[in-house]
């Protein structure tokens, strides 16, 4: 089922000793979510250009395609849209380029009627070990990312901005007690994906 939604989500940077803390603290006997991520656009990068992306993802081997639009953040709150449906078509057409209208997905759908039938290619993609973790009314998406050799911790919460401004101060207050830092998240993981991409190596 497509899911075409405004993503409204918190994100909060993590040191490693405070991601392990929380997961011993929160998450102890949660199975994680192992995401394999990967972006593409096309050779002169209209999506990068115009703040979209179309992601690829294999979450414990379930394909999941999304296409993610600009996105709007203020202290740590990310607001964007995205439209987001598993897929069920064949593997082998992310193994090149591809024209838009080859991909069997909304996601596709919506970017070409946006842009056009480009065609697109992998430009980068990341490693994420997930663990939705279940606090107090909400779930917590705890989060472990690895690209090339760069390492991040983060946790994400999802919902919608009616119930995260509340939901926001239960965090808070809960940090707080935990010894944790707040720290708004700045970057998202696919600009940080990127800028690793494009350093050299």
């Amino acid at each position: 089922m497509t899911t075409t939604t405004i993503e409204t989500e918190l994100k909060l940077s993590l040191s490693r000793e405070e991601h392990d803390r929380l997961l011993a603290k929160w998450g102890e006997g949660v199975e994680p979510l192992d995401q394999v991520n990967r972006f593409f656009d096309s050779a002169d990068r209209t999506l990068s250009a115009n703040r979209w992306a179309l992601r690829f993802r294999l979450e414990n081997a379930q394909p999941i395609v999304a296409a993610k639009g600009p996105g709007h953040r203020q202290d740590g709150i990310t607001e964007r849209i995205e439209v987001e449906a598993p897929y069920e078509d064949s593997l082998d057409l992310f193994r090149g380029s591809f024209q838009l209208s080859q991909l069997q997905a909304d996601a596709a759908r919506h970017l070409e009627g946006l842009f056009g039938d480009l065609r697109v290619e992998e430009i980068l993609g990341f490693h994420n070990l997930r663990r939705p973790i279940p606090f107090e009314g909400m779930v917590l998406e705890l989060d472990h990312s690895s690209c090339k050799a760069a390492q991040r911790w983060e946790l994400e919460l999802e919902l919608p901005p009616e119930q995260l401004a509340q939901q926001k101060s239960k965090l808070h207050r809960a940090f707080e007690r935990e010894g944790i830092r707040w720290l708004p998240s700045d970057e998202g993981k696919m600009a940080w994906a990127s800028r690793i991409w494009s350093a050299p190596d």
